[in-house]
């Protein structure tokens, strides 16, 4: 194990089996997991289906080394393809585009540090993958989940393109080592809906709208380019002295819709 790396591995069988379940897996479904770390998660995918291509990203050379030696073969035993990319999936997921993937499930347990970012890259992906499922520190899934009134710019940026539930909750004793935190399963289920050509919009307000939580939105909003008056924040459903956290996602899209006209 590298600590420098994040690497906490997950044991309890249960909780693999809890977040096998949300990928909602079918026959012949290809599925990128994130750090097989050393294959409990990858082992019992393999065991569970059949028929799955399995792509594994994993950034510890000796790790991607042991998976191209041990956890290939048996999953390969099973009637599974398997493959693995030695790298940084910050490096990586970006360009999945280039794999042809027409559907894909996601999977991993992500070290804390790299949430974040990971987060960033996947809502850039076109296509998206038709449901991930993340083990994340549970304070960080949440934030991603919370709704008004407890709105913030994170649950904002992913929920634009996404759908987020907490599906299990995991004790630091599930891990070898044990982090210093407690972790929660997050599935993301990619919307339908989302107005792409918005985007570039929603999360200019997005910014100016959270820059400054404690403020109103008519004030945050004053200070910044993306300047609306209390008029047309009214007339779009909007209370202007209310405070960013009181705003919904579709709060946001609305707003984002209206804003050029002002």
């Amino acid at each position: 194990m590298r600590q420098p790396l994040g690497q906490h591995f997950l044991k309890d069988k249960r909780k693999i089996s809890q977040i096998i379940d949300a990928l909602e897996l079918q026959e012949g479904d290809t599925v990128i997991e994130i750090g097989p770390g050393r294959g409990a998660l990858t082992r019992e995918l393999g065991a569970r289906n059949k028929a799955l291509k399995v792509i594994a990203i994993e950034k510890d050379k000796e790790l991607a080394a042991y998976a191209e030696q041990y956890l290939a073969p048996e999953l390969e035993k099973a009637g599974n393809k398997f493959e693995v990319i030695a790298g940084d999936v910050r490096e990586i997921i970006p360009k999945l585009g280039s794999y042809n993937l027409k559907s894909y499930k996601l999977v991993g347990n992500i070290p804390y540090y790299l949430t974040g970012a990971l987060l960033r890259a996947l809502g850039g992906l076109g296509p998206l993958p038709e449901r991930i499922v993340l083990t994340i520190q549970k304070e960080v899934a949440e934030r991603v989940t919370a709704v008004p009134p407890k709105m913030n710019i994170l649950a904002a940026s992913v929920q634009f393109w996404a759908e987020p539930k907490i599906t299990a909750r995991i004790s630091a004793g599930a891990f070898s080592p044990p982090p210093d935190v407690n972790s929660a399963v997050l599935l993301l289920t990619p919307r339908s809906d989302t107005p792409t050509h918005l985007k570039e919009r929603y999360y200019r307000l997005m910014r100016a709208l959270f820059r400054y939580p404690r403020k109103t939105i008519h004030n945050n909003i004053a200070a910044s380019p993306e300047h609306i008056s209390e008029e047309k924040l009214r007339e779009v459903g909007i209370d202007p002295g209310a405070r960013p956290q009181n705003l919904s996602r579709d709060d946001l899209v609305r707003l984002s819709e209206n804003y050029e006209n002002v």
